[in-house]
């Protein structure tokens, strides 16, 4: 006991502060060893009287907040398809010329697409209910991986089941914190979201603007040699729509596909199906396979959506042995340069994009768009609404964007021409647009008097 009050003496002398703190730790640890155990009394039982008056005051809380006024009539404008979204579609109970589906190549028509579909239902289900690492890797997707492959000209190529998650899974296996990313900024979303996961430095182009994108590849200064990067496209609207035999944008502008480290693409534009892939060397490939969220985490793309794709690809290898009218490229360039002729004059709108490409983007032009954006997605929305009940109904939709996006691309109308068209369906849709947009820029229209018809017709300096 005499050594231990000499310890304690001496630690003290030495560093009272540690010692005095150590005692008080002893002692409020014994304190709490002394006190007695808490034993609450046991409440009361409730009544079933009770019990019913409490669960009739219980209100739960929402799920998701209460839309507000722009929201519910955004919502009020998405029309009930009852039907295959082929060149015809049942919209609301009423059939009408479809020009909302990416169905470019017009397969969904052909009676050989359903039936792939319909084949790998037979022999595998509907599902494998299982992400590809565990127990959902079929035979078909290493089919269909090898001959996606092979048509882009590179070493492997990998299967997501969403297309959004293709790219948006790929870009953080390419990139991460501390690198350097240089994006057009003009890019999807799902290319945003994809470059905001990788959690690198990013620097927006402005779109489609080589010489701003060369200013910010000159500020690199600890790059060795002149633009050493690495190239990645996201071709999801290229795919089967450019290019002499339909491979995109390389082969559109003459570049190697060696010059690209992967390229991203979705199954659900040209090959009418769902999911996507990225192509590129095997070590891009089996990056993702470790690494991809989209590939690890999710189940596998569905058989029979393979099946479809596959067929797809047996359509495309067989029309590059067609000349002339019959090509299906042929006769889709044919059809999208008739259409936008047809279109030439039409009142208070601009046609936008490029000549040649099946997707057309109508616009409000300088003298009949609003300030305010919502206010022009009405004005829009009027004439899509209109367009469906006319006596020659048409199928049309506005371009659906996300409010995160980081550039918001101007309100317009969305309309996608597909190799099963005709030039007299898309002369008359063409005759329904023009007749339609003449009469809502004439006659002006009003939502909840939040848009009159002055506001209209003040900025159409035709009347």
């Amino acid at each position: 006991m005499i050594y231990i009050v000499e310890f304690i003496v001496t630690a003290f002398r030495e560093s009272p502060y540690h010692v005095i703190t150590e005692i008080f730790f002893a002692v409020l640890l014994l304190v709490l060893l002394l006190q007695k155990a808490h034993n609450p009394t046991k409440e009361k039982p409730l009544t079933k009287k009770e019990e019913d008056e409490l669960i009739a005051e219980w209100e739960p809380e929402p799920l998701s907040r209460p839309l507000n006024e722009e929201e519910k009539w955004e919502l009020s404008t998405i029309p009930l398809i009852e039907s295959k979204p082929g060149i015809m579609v049942t919209m609301n109970g009423k059939k009408t010329l479809n020009f909302g589906s990416y169905n470019f190549l017009g397969v969904v028509d052909l009676p050989e697409f359903t039936e792939a579909a319909k084949k790998e239902i037979y022999k595998y289900g509907v599902g494998t209910c299982g992400p590809r690492g565990f127990y959902g890797t079929l035979q078909i997707h290493l089919d269909l991986e090898q001959r996606l492959a092979k048509f882009m000209g590179t070493p492997e190529a990998i299967l997501y089941a969403y297309g959004f998650a293709t790219i948006s899974s790929a870009i953080p296996t390419l990139a991460k914190r501390g690198d350097v990313i240089f994006c057009d900024e003009g890019v999807s979303f799902a290319v945003q979201t994809g470059v905001t996961l990788s959690r690198s430095k990013v620097y927006y182009f402005r779109h489609n603007d080589v010489d701003h994108l060369e200013e910010f590849l000159k500020l690199q200064d600890e790059i060795d040699q002149k633009y050493s990067c690495r190239l990645a496209i996201e071709e999801s609207l290229s795919l089967g729509v450019l290019g002499k035999t339909e491979r995109g944008i390389c082969e559109y502008y003459n570049i190697s596909r060696d010059a690209v480290e992967c390229t991203t693409s979705s199954l659900g534009n040209a090959f009418s199906s769902v999911g996507g892939f990225c192509c590129g060397s095997a070590i891009v490939v089996k990056q993702q396979t470790l690494l991809g969220a989209g590939y690890c985490f999710s189940a596998s793309l569905p058989a029979l959506l393979c099946g479809s794709s596959l067929k797809v690809l047996d359509i495309l290898e067989h029309n590059e042995k067609i000349e002339g009218p019959d090509n299906i490229f042929s006769k889709l360039k044919t059809l999208s340069l008739h259409f936008r002729a047809e279109l030439a004059g039409i009142h208070g709108l601009e046609v936008a994009g490029d000549p040649s490409v099946p997707l057309v983007h109508l616009r409000l032009n300088s003298k009949t768009s609003q300030k305010n954006r919502h206010k022009n997605e009405r004005i829009l929305q009027e004439i899509v609404n209109k367009c469906f009940e006319s006596e020659y109904p048409l199928g049309l939709t506005r371009a659906k964007y996300s409010e995160e996006e980081y550039l918001m691309p101007p309100p317009s109308i969305r309309i996608c021409i597909s190799a099963s068209h005709s030039k007299e369906q898309l002369t008359k849709a063409a005759q329904v647009l023009k007749k339609v947009a003449e009469s809502v820029f004439r006659d002006g229209i009003s939502f909840d008097n939040e848009l009159n018809s002055n506001e209209i017709n003040s900025n159409n300096l035709d009347n």
